[in-house]
């Protein structure tokens, strides 16, 4: 009975907010290196948390949690990151296929906006190595598409730089998605990408690779945790080495995971002293803030990064000593700077590339399916169903490997993917099945028809029809080893490819008319869709009455909570304790890189 009056109460939550709260934020836009609230034109500044229920624990790193997506949880949550004046959540994951209303119009209601990265743990650019293919960008555009409606995004991060080489890579991520987004006719939300603070603080020219001529990056995110020192948290050192290093940048940069563990939640020394450095004067000119790590504690190696722990039964938050520690540093922050109208940029993005040691000025080309689909028509040695889709992308990529004698240049240069030297093969871009039945192909081709097997992965199928004219046209252009990049695509639009490399289709095709015709799950989504009209129209009338009658009325008072019970500030230690590195998923960690390159 109690579950059920839960589920009730829960209905009627989301039912108000759906007729009552306008769940809209004034939308952050940018203008040199500063953001600014569109409407007002005032300065903003990120006072950011990271938000990630991670599954690390698990053992499954290929598992993520989206907070925006768990209504009830996001409503418990939200009261204490407003009691810690938080503006901005930094969030791991996005699944493009939940409904993330009741969280997304509770945070706008609290002043809170959202940046996010685009991939999932299985569809993301590796930060070490890099690689732009189909179903990354179809992850990447599927969460753009789940949360362009929502004003209080303030951006979505492209992936992260740890080697130079992976720059080209997320270059064009930027150009992909922002294309998409003109397509779709969504607002400009900045798209930007994330790098290590690098010894000896290199990383400006970086920037200037990501921002200038076309396919600029919109913002940098810097990841500053401090892995060892649990005192002083991110080092002052680095604060000011930024600081000055950015001071003439083109886009906005802001510390997108700082802080520091401890291997004690029960007796927390960390005082979050560093979040005064990011909003002093002579900063707020070079950086728009940070965002500590992390709300949740998630309790890896007996280290812990979060400031709050979760009852049992889940219904309870506890503040830890670290969240009061935290909510008194955030409590004075006052960063300033000028309105927008008074502000002239010293630098401005779109200027010529520099060079960069490692990074090529040429970017791959634009995922294109059609192509890679025609190059499927033509092979007769394919991968077995089942033998690459179900391999995380790093493994599969190792995988391809096998039938190119480790050598992509001299045996599968069709599949290469390079971004120190620019050379990009034409299928290094399709699916992982795509590029796997490519090399397995290549190596059936030369060792004979016994060799389409390769330990069970491949196998033999019948002759295949000659390409279509749509086909031959792209293939033409490919190259007969795929050598070549194809610059002149069809007239449609390609068909959107799931993270497992498969085509996904909405219509069938009557071969006996030649028409298309709709399927009966997509009839049946019709009707839904119309029934789902009907109720939102419905509700949108009652809105609109409701709206009309507050018109001669005050003005609503803002978002309202209760404060949260906080536990009893004690002064910290302050000895120096030396900690071992936290354990991260890769793709997904926290940022200090190796030395530079």
């Amino acid at each position: 009975m109690q579950v059920l009056l839960g589920r009730f109460s829960y209905l009627l939550l989301v039912l108000h907010l759906a007729l009552f709260s306008t769940a809209e934020l004034d939308p952050i836009v940018i203008k040199g290196s500063h953001f600014f609230y569109k409407t007002s034109g005032s300065a903003f500044f990120v006072r950011g948390l990271t938000y990630d229920p991670s599954t690390i624990a698990s053992g499954d790193s290929t598992q993520r949690i989206d907070p925006l997506a768990d209504g009830p949880t996001c409503l418990r949550d939200i009261p204490y990151m407003t009691a810690l004046n938080i503006n901005v959540l930094r969030i791991y994951y996005v699944d493009a296929n939940a409904d993330h209303t009741t969280c997304m119009n509770a945070l706008a209601d609290a002043g809170i906006y959202v940046v996010t990265t685009l991939g999932s743990p299985t569809a993301y650019i590796n930060p070490y190595t890099g690689r732009w293919m189909d179903f990354t960008l179809a992850q990447y555009t599927s969460v753009v598409d789940s949360l362009a409606s929502f004003t209080n995004v303030l951006g979505f991060d492209v992936g992260e730089r740890r080697y130079n080489q992976t720059l080209p890579f997320l270059k064009a991520a930027v150009r992909d998605v922002k294309q998409h987004m003109r397509d779709k006719a969504y607002r400009d939300i900045p798209i930007g990408f994330t790098s290590a603070m690098l010894y000896p603080y290199s990383g400006y020219t970086e920037l200037s690779y990501m921002a200038c001529q076309e396919a600029q990056a919109d913002f940098l995110g810097l990841a500053m945790a401090d892995l060892t020192d649990i005192t002083s948290c991110t080092p002052q050192t680095d604060i000011d080495a930024a600081i000055e290093l950015y001071r003439n940048a083109s886009i906005p940069v802001f510390g997108i995971e700082t802080g520091c563990y401890t291997t004690d939640p029960s007796n927390d020394d960390r005082t979050f002293g560093y979040v005064y450095r990011f909003f002093a004067i002579n900063a707020t000119a070079s950086l728009s803030g940070t965002v500590v790590l992390g709300f949740y504690q998630e309790v890896t190696r007996n280290s812990t990064w979060g400031l709050v722990s979760v009852g049992a039964g889940g219904e309870e938050i506890i503040p830890g000593e670290a969240y009061s520690a935290l909510s008194s540093v955030m409590a004075t922050v006052s960063p300033t700077f000028v309105a927008s109208a008074e502000y002239t940029p010293t630098a401005t993005p779109g200027a010529a590339c520099p060079a960069v040691r490692f990074a090529s000025p040429l970017l791959p080309p634009q995922p294109y399916t059609p192509l890679c689909s025609c190059m499927m028509d033509t092979l007769l040695c394919t991968a077995k169903k089942g033998s690459i889709e179900s391999l995380d992308p790093e493994t599969a990529l190792n995988k391809i490997m096998e039938p190119c004698g480790n050598n992509l240049t001299q045996n599968c240069v069709g599949l290469v993917a390079d971004g120190g030297t620019g050379q990009y093969g034409a299928f290094s871009s399709c699916n992982l099945t795509a590029q796997y039945s490519w090399a397995v192909n290549e190596y059936w081709q030369t060792h004979g028809d016994d060799s389409c097997d390769l330990d069970g992965t491949a196998e033999l199928r019948g002759a295949r029809p000659a390409p279509s004219g749509d086909c031959k046209f792209l293939l033409d252009q490919a190259g007969e080893n795929g050598e070549k990049t194809v610059t002149a695509f069809l007239n449609s639009t390609p068909a959107p490819t799931s993270t497992s490399g498969a085509t996904t289709e909405s219509t069938t095709d009557d071969a006996s008319t030649g028409k298309t015709s709709l399927s009966a799950g997509a009839k049946a989504g019709i009707g839904v869709g119309v029934f789902a009209f009907v109720v939102f129209a419905l509700l949108g009338i009652l809105y609109f009455l409701r709206r009309k009658k507050q018109e001669n009325k005050a003005k609503e008072a803002p978002y309202e909570h209760d404060e949260p019970d906080l536990p009893e500030y004690v002064a910290p230690r302050t000895e120096t304790r030396h900690l071992p590195h936290p354990v991260r998923p890769e793709g997904q960690g926290l940022m200090h890189s190796p030395p530079p390159q």
